[in-house]
């Protein structure tokens, strides 16, 4: 079975253990009902109003602040036929009541209603509480308030009820269940079980722990003669305040007829884990813890309790018991906390049946009080502690940015340090040298003279005063030291220096070179690069008083090299000389000729010459520390240069397609033309620049050059023709004027060529330079062979009297027929043409169009036509 828990601290009283000493005691405050059996008493946290069930199912609401109380009883007398068992108020206007036969009692604003099978929950109740694990859960903030549900204990399970919505969840483990704790801390439910124990078996009976978002899972023990066969009420101890991140150290503690009993939670599914009895023999009916001075230390850091207290308070048949502070208790002997109860004897040694802390914030937590339900009335009891100002101190001073271990400092003077009071929430008077410190009171105190300090702290929830530990605080004064240099020190290369402080031998040092700390603590610093020197001199820590700046020179002068661009240099040639120097404002470059300075050349890093000699470079520097460095010389020397000239051959107009020989002359070297040829004559053929290069054995280089022109060839353009041979047709060609000589057919004449028959003309010109220019002209014959007129006219006057055909004159096979317009012949010719006069059988034809047929069996082809004739 699995049931279920939400957040519990529990106390017990050890038997046979280690005894610790009380810390907290009570008064009682205000005692209501008295005579009268009280059963339940509830509140919520962030309400003023008390609830309380007495016996005979009597209601009663307390005002926490004015201590009215308000009589609710006849508001329920109608349901005087139920049993009420356990009340639970969320406000003023909203309360719970639950009955062990009519199932929960709803009354908002004064409207009740019943809560019971409609919703699934039934009629029999055991317990209610009010779950606050999300507040819990969220460091106790109160903006989870709302949405909160109702934990419904039942013979059917445990369900949550939603107090806003009015909605009930279904109990996940339908058996008889127990709502043991249910406060802004902590929740705690489980079931029920009804077995029958055969001597001393141990039944595990589990509860659960809302904790996070987890369930957790933890068990106490029932057994008929030893641990008891029923549980009264379950607690838990968590060793923080703020404990929802912690599933681990805790102690469970349960209480039955046989007393209070106490496991480790991780080992509680077993009785052969470490556990302990308390009271042993007495009814235990409640447990609960109050946690006190809650500002005094870190609710939510382990290592830091402080003086925080949790002490348990245990509800009994034989009166109230409360133990020691189990706060930081943490991880003792067999991982089980301690415990040594104490009985209240103010209320004797009756029956204890609920308690209920009163929380009055709960961020900070502040629970000021406990309310005590017992057989004679309701008692609310104010906690005492034993704490003071001559208690022992809470060490709760320290220095900001400083271990907590750190108690003294020292600091220099028009310095301070900062010293923090690490619980907040309380009251905070600073004091330096036992008397306080008007208007400090913040959790810081800015500290600048020596003194002893400490703090006294107000618990606002109880008024207890505490003081804190002590610091102390001394201030240093300045240095007295003496660094007496003039601003600017200089030195050659060679020659380091130490500068040195004058000062009392407890001082440390620091030394700067150009603003950056150079590592060196001693009261002198050896000095050899150029740069801006300080010193600084601390008589305390963390504090120091800087020198004067000293910028100390050192020459440096680089070692000046003189290199030429190359080896050797021809006569007229600039020779240029480079150094490895850079133009720099701290020396002076100066160039010397054979041991001279020139003149005019000063802070060059190069030169150019064109005078034999030994060159050098001398740097100097302008500091004033008289230091210079000076280069090897370097010879320049100057080689002569060839000679070399170009003759041509032929220096009359030479015409494209022609050659001309170019001749060079020199002494001696080596010869290369810019044709890349070698030899000293070259044969060329097209215009253009030729030089002659000579390179003598030194290196040096000559050329010379000439620029040879062939003349262009003249161009002829001449296109070909044609002539009509047949009609005796003749055509004249025409070439360019501008020429002085015209050949045609090889023969001279002018710029014009009569040409009557077919045939290829050949004409060559020439120009003034000499060149010449030939073109063979293709004239042909345009007209066919055969020529048939297509008129003629037969009127004796001796022009065009016949009908003359050409080109049939070598056929001897050729016919001829003439048809006039009939059809009739009129003329025919067989053999060798005789032309014709137009006559048939001698007599002259008329005028007229007559058709001709020629038949050439030679070529084999037939002609015809039509012939017209003209008189």
């Amino acid at each position: 079975m699995r049931f279920r828990i939400t957040l519990i601290i529990i106390c017990v009283s050890l038997i046979g253990g280690k005894a610790f000493t009380q810390d907290i005691n009570f008064t009682i405050s205000d005692h209501f009902f008295s005579g009268r059996k009280i059963l339940k008493v509830k509140k919520d946290f962030n309400d003023p109003y008390v609830w309380v069930l007495g016996a005979n199912n009597e209601v009663f609401q307390i005002n926490n602040v004015t201590k009215s109380i308000v009589d609710y009883t006849n508001i329920f007398a109608g349901y005087n036929n139920s049993q009420f068992v356990d009340i639970a108020g969320r406000s003023k206007d909203t309360l719970f009541i639950a009955t062990a036969n009519s199932g929960l009692i709803q009354c908002k604003g004064g409207k009740i209603k019943i809560i019971g099978n409609d919703q699934g929950i039934g009629d029999t109740l055991s317990s209610i509480g009010i779950d606050y694990s999300n507040i819990a859960t969220n460091a106790f903030n109160l903006s989870a308030h709302n949405n909160l549900n109702l934990l419904v204990a039942t013979n059917k399970g445990t369900f949550n009820y939603n107090i806003d919505a009015e909605t009930s969840s279904a109990s996940s483990d339908p058996v008889p269940a127990i709502v043991f704790e249910a406060t802004y801390r902590t929740a705690i439910y489980s079931g029920f079980f009804n077995y029958s124990f055969p001597g001393d078996t141990i039944v595990y009976y589990k509860v659960t722990q809302n904790n996070l978002s987890n369930i957790l899972l933890y068990t106490v023990w029932q057994s008929m003669h030893k641990y008891g066969n029923s549980t009264n009420t379950i607690f838990k101890v968590s060793p923080l305040i703020y404990d929802y991140p912690f599933e681990s150290n805790l102690d469970i503690l349960w209480g039955s007829q046989f007393g209070l009993f106490q496991t480790d939670a991780d080992y509680s599914n077993s009785e052969a884990s470490p556990h302990r009895q308390y009271l042993s023999g007495i009814k235990v009916n409640k447990i609960t813890s109050i946690l006190g001075l809650t500002t005094f230390g870190n609710p939510a850091d382990i290592t830091a309790p402080g003086d925080i207290k949790n002490n348990l308070l245990v509800g009994t048949d034989n009166g109230l018991y409360f133990s020691n502070s189990v706060y930081d208790l943490l991880n003792l002997q067999n991982n089980l906390n301690q415990y040594t109860f104490f009985h209240y004897d103010k209320l004797g040694n009756g029956r204890i049946n609920d308690i209920y802390v009163n929380a009055a914030t709960i961020n900070p937590v502040c629970e000021n009080g406990a309310w005590i339900a017992t057989d004679n009335g309701l008692y609310y009891l104010v906690p005492q502690y034993d704490i003071s100002i001559n208690s022992p101190p809470v060490n709760a001073v320290s220095f900001k940015n400083q271990p907590d271990s750190v108690k003294k400092v020292q600091i220099c003077v028009n310095t301070s340090v900062t010293a923090t009071a690490k619980y907040a929430g309380n009251i905070v008077q600073w004091y330096k040298n036992a008397n306080p410190l008007a208007g400090s009171t913040a959790d810081t105190l800015l500290i600048a003279s020596t003194g002893d300090y400490y703090a006294i702290l107000t618990n606002l929830c109880s008024g207890s005063h505490v003081q804190t530990n002590h610091v102390q605080v001394s201030v240093i004064q300045q240095p007295v030291f003496s660094f007496n240099y003039p601003e600017q020190l200089n030195f050659c290369a060679e020659k380091a220096t130490t500068l040195k402080v004058k000062a009392d031998q407890s001082y440390t040092y620091r030394w700067f070179f150009n603003d950056s700390f150079n590592g060196i603590t001693s009261d002198s610093c050896v000095v050899s690069q150029s740069g801006k020197y300080q010193v600084d001199v601390s008589s305390c820590a963390n504090s120091w008083t800087s020198s004067q700046e000293v910028q100390v020179n050192f020459a440096n002068l680089p070692t000046p090299i003189v290199f030429a661009d190359k080896m050797e240099y021809c006569m007229g040639e600039p020779a240029t000389l480079n150094t490895n120097l850079v133009a720099d404002s701290n020396y002076r470059i100066n160039w010397s000729r054979d041991g001279n300075i020139i003149q005019g050349d000063s802070n060059l890093t190069s030169i150019v010459t064109t005078i034999p000699a030994s060159y050098a470079v001398t740097v100097t520097s302008k500091i004033g520390a008289n230091c210079m460095e000076i280069s090897l010389p370097t010879k320049i020397t100057f080689n002569p240069v060839p000679i070399v000239n170009i003759k041509q051959t032929d220096n009359s107009n030479i015409c494209v397609g022609q050659s001309v020989t170019l001749i060079a002359s020199y002494l001696n070297g080596i010869l290369k033309w810019s044709t890349g040829e070698t030899t000293d004559k070259i044969i060329v053929n097209t215009s253009g620049i030729y030089t002659a290069e000579v390179t003598s054995p030194s290196g040096c280089v000559k050329d010379t050059s000439v620029d040879v022109q062939f003349s262009a060839n003249p161009v002829l353009s001449i296109k070909d023709t044609s002539i009509c041979e047949t009609i005796k047709q003749y055509i004249t060609l025409v070439a360019p004027t501008g020429f002085t000589k015209y050949f045609w057919n090889g023969s001279v004449g002018d710029n014009r060529f009569e040409v009557k028959t077919p045939q290829t003309v050949s004409l060559m010109v020439i120009d003034s330079n000499g060149c010449q220019a030939m073109q063979q002209i293709n004239v042909i014959d345009k007209c066919s062979n055969i020529f048939i007129p297509n008129t003629f006219t037969p009127n004796d006057d001796g022009i065009n009297d016949t009908w003359v055909i050409l080109g049939f004159d070598d056929d001897p096979n050729l016919h001829i027929k003439v048809f006039n317009r009939y059809g009739t012949s009129v003329f025919k010719s067989d053999g060798y043409y005789a032309p014709w006069n137009g006559n048939l059988n001698g007599k002259k034809l008329p005028s007229g169009v007559y058709y001709y047929l020629i038949v050439s069996k030679k070529n084999g082809k037939t002609y015809s036509g039509f012939v017209t004739i003209i008189r």
